[in-house]
């Protein structure tokens, strides 16, 4: 599903530049994310117990804020990649659903990108997005 040549090369160049930008202008706000992201995930880790728990509402809110922050310090080319890498995400999973419709899709991608991909899915049209969390406990 990730994006192709040349596409795939933009995205991770504006991350890139964005990480680079940061660590020169202000490397104590660079140092700062990286703790914060440790910190998160050694509580995600400690915390997920099952797939269920990976794919919970509130790993998707826990994630969700840490793409804010993210946003915030790292800017608009961090953003811009991010959002350029999901959209690609979801074009995929929009185009199979509309290839086979009314069939049940599987979709896999990093458990950062579930949030905003369950969360630009919800209401399309042709999609019916399951309660992943829900499917899994059962």
């Amino acid at each position: 599903m990730e994006p192709s040549d040349p596409r795939r090369s933009e995205l991770i160049e504006l991350l890139r530049q964005s990480e680079e930008s940061l660590s020169q202008s202000a490397p104590q706000k660079d140092e700062a994310f990286d703790t914060y992201t440790d910190t998160v995930f050694k509580y995600l880790l400690s915390e997920w117990h099952s797939a269920a728990d990976v794919n919970s509402s509130w790993t998707d809110r826990i994630l969700a804020v840490k793409h804010q922050f993210q946003d915030a310090i790292y800017g608009p080319k961090e953003q811009e990649g991010w959002e350029g890498w999901n959209q690609r995400f979801l074009q995929q999973v929009l185009s199979a659903a509309k290839q086979n419709p009314g069939k049940r899709l599987v979709v896999l991608v990093g458990v950062e990108h579930g949030y905003w991909l369950r969360g630009h899915l919800r209401g399309q049209a042709g999609v019916e997005l399951r309660d992943t969390e829900s499917l899994l406990r059962h």
